[in-house]
């Protein structure tokens, strides 16, 4: 899998530059936007007309970004990217996940920070702080999972194996578990990256403003 993950890379660049950039110019809370978009991408690629919706976005988050973990789960990564892209806010009034309160901070150096994760009872509910920086790890290692094939419950078929199966056994692939459909991960992938060149032709990645998020 070391060329399919070659190809997120070259595929994601963009997207990676942006974070690295962000990360450099201490612009965490606009880095922390791309973080809660990024599984939509990663979600909709696996699908067959490469839409996306809530069940495919908690799914892909099920499968490679909360494995297992009761902390961050795939609801509260969901009601945190509607709430932050949609509204610009982080406390969940609505109380459809585990906290009414997100809190973001950043390292102070090259030290990850020592809140990461770490959860209060607060007046109004339950509160979690999350480091930013990390929580991009977190993304990027969930991205890569997926794309090589090591995430819960995930079993990939090469594109030449794909092809030499017959067409029933192709579509029972398909039918039994939306991950394993590689062609249209593949031809998501060429499509965004043939989008990206379209789009930021001349430009190395977006310009990130020093933004700090307390």
């Amino acid at each position: 899998m070391k060329v399919m993950a070659k190809y997120l890379e070259t595929t994601f660049k963009a997207y990676f530059e942006t974070m690295e950039l962000c990360v450099k110019g201490r612009a965490y809370w606009a880095l922390l936007h791309v973080l809660v978009v990024l599984p939509d991408v990663c979600a909709a690629m696996e699908r067959e007309g490469g839409d996306t919706n809530p069940h495919a976005y908690r799914e892909w988050c099920t499968r490679f970004l909360c494995v297992s973990d009761p902390v961050m789960t795939p609801q509260d990564w969901y009601r945190l990217r509607c709430m932050l892209l949609h509204q610009g806010r982080t406390r969940d009034e609505k109380g459809q996940s585990q906290y009414e309160h997100f809190r973001f901070g950043h390292p102070p150096g090259d030290t990850p920070s020592t809140l990461h994760r770490r959860i209060e009872t607060v007046k109004d509910g339950r509160l979690i702080h999350l480091d930013v920086l990390e929580l991009s790890k977190d993304v990027r290692r969930a991205m890569q999972s997926g794309l090589s094939g090591s995430g819960r419950a995930h079993r990939m078929t090469s594109a030449e194996t794909f092809k030499r199966m017959p067409k029933r056994s192709r579509k029972n692939l398909l039918s039994k578990n939306s991950c394993q459909a590689l062609p249209h991960r593949m031809k998501r992938l060429s499509l965004i990256q043939s989008h990206l060149a379209t789009d930021l032709r001349g430009k190395s990645a977006f310009a990130c403003s020093p933004v700090c998020v307390s």
